[in-house]
C-alpha cells in the first residue's frame, strides 16, 4: 500500500493479513423418537453449517451399537430398528463436523418404541385317534413349536367350542403339557390327550393358543 498526497507518492507500506477459519457449526439437535420396524430419517443439514462455507466431513457414532446400525449418508440418517430390547431401547449418538482445521460434535438420544411381535405356533392337521378294545381307550400325542421374535414368555392354553366345560382336562379325561406351560421361547410342547369308548365317533375342535408378556394372542 502506497501513500499519495497528489503530488508524490509517500514511502510504502506493507501489512500482513491472516485469514483465521470459522469452525464448523451444528445447532441442538435435540433426542429422538423411532418405532421399532419403522424406518426413521433425519436431515442433519437443517442443523449443521460452516460460517466459511467449508466442505465438511460429518461422521455418526452410536452406542450400543445396534444391529442392523443406522446408516448416514448425503448428511441424512436412515434406520429400521429391529429386535430392540425394551429394556436398553435408548441410544446415544454424536454427530461429528469437521473442515480442514477444526472440528465439533453434537449428541443426542434415540428412544425406540417397541412394537410387541405376537407369538406363533406351529400348523396342526386334524388328528385321528384309535379306541383299543382292551383297554377301552386311546391316546393322542400332537407335537406344537411354539415361537415368539421378542424372546417373550408364552402361555399355553385350549379351548374347544365342542365341550360345555370350562377345561378340556376334564371334558377328555387329561390335558397334559409335557415340559412347562410357561417357558421362554422358542418351545416344544408335546399335546397328550387321553380318551375312552364313550368318545367313540365323536370329532371334538380343540383351538389352541399362546399368550405372550403382552398379552398378544395366536
Amino acid at each position: 500500500m502506497t501513500p499519495n498526497d497528489g503530488e508524490e507518492d509517500g514511502k510504502p507500506a506493507t501489512a500482513e493479513v491472516t485469514v483465521v477459519n470459522a469452525p464448523p457449526t451444528i445447532d441442538p439437535i435435540g433426542d429422538q423418537l423411532a418405532t421399532e420396524g419403522v424406518e426413521f430419517t433425519l436431515d442433519l443439514a437443517q442443523f449443521i453449517s460452516d460460517p466459511d462455507g467449508d466442505k465438511l466431513k460429518v461422521g455418526l457414532e452410536i452406542a450400543p451399537e445396534p444391529v442392523p446400525a443406522p446408516q448416514l449418508t448425503n448428511m441424512i440418517i436412515n434406520w429400521t430398528p429391529t429386535d430392540i430390547d425394551p429394556d436398553a431401547n435408548t441410544f446415544t449418538v454424536t454427530i461429528t463436523a469437521e473442515d480442514d482445521e477444526a472440528k465439533v460434535d453434537e449428541t443426542f438420544t434415540i428412544e425406540v418404541e417397541n412394537v410387541n411381535t405376537p407369538p406363533v405356533l406351529s400348523e396342526i392337521d386334524d388328528q385321528e385317534v384309535v379306541i383299543t378294545d382292551d383297554p377301552a381307550s386311546g391316546q393322542l400325542s400332537i407335537p406344537v413349536e411354539i415361537t415368539d421374535d421378542d424372546g417373550d414368555q408364552v402361555m399355553v392354553q385350549a379351548t374347544s367350542p365342542d365341550i360345555a366345560v370350562s377345561s378340556i382336562a376334564d371334558a377328555l379325561g387329561a390335558f397334559n403339557v409335557t415340559g412347562t406351560t410357561y417357558a421362554d421361547s422358542p418351545l416344544t410342547l408335546d399335546l397328550e390327550f387321553n380318551f375312552t369308548s364313550d368318545d367313540a365317533g365323536n370329532v371334538y375342535t380343540i383351538k389352541l393358543f399362546g399368550n405372550d408378556d403382552s398379552g398378544a394372542p395366536n
